[in-house]
């Protein structure tokens, strides 16, 4: 399931994990500034992982890191790309890394359609 871009973005879906919705929203802000970057989305299914650390790194409690797929859309189009968010809490993203460079999605060659012959 892709999450709601931020035009269309209302209340809380509740079928997408709250620490992803967390993760795309400190996503949306760190990237808002980047003007070749028009929309960040990211994808909630099977593909994503989830895992509970609840241990301190330095002095800052991480309790869960997600690490799962995305998308952006840039003048080029959309592009594809893996990222790492640590949290906080579920509600509460701390940090957000986009750890592939990303790929263009390809798209099929349009259908060219079959003329049957007139006799």
């Amino acid at each position: 399931m892709v999450l709601p871009s931020p035009a269309s973005a209302q209340a809380p879906d509740p079928t997408v994990d709250p620490t992803v919705q967390s993760c795309q929203t400190y996503a949306r802000d760190l990237y808002r500034q980047v003007k070749e970057i028009r929309q960040i989305q990211l994808i909630d299914d099977v593909k994503t992982h989830r895992d509970r650390f609840e241990n301190k790194v330095g002095s800052q409690f991480i309790s869960t890191e997600v690490m799962g797929n995305g998308r952006l859309m840039t003048q080029k189009g959309w592009q594809n790309f893996s990222y790492l968010c640590l949290l906080e809490s579920d509600s509460k993203a701390l940090y957000f890394r986009i750890l592939s460079q990303p790929t263009y999605e390809k798209r099929a060659a349009p259908a060219t359609p079959i003329r049957k012959k007139v006799r």
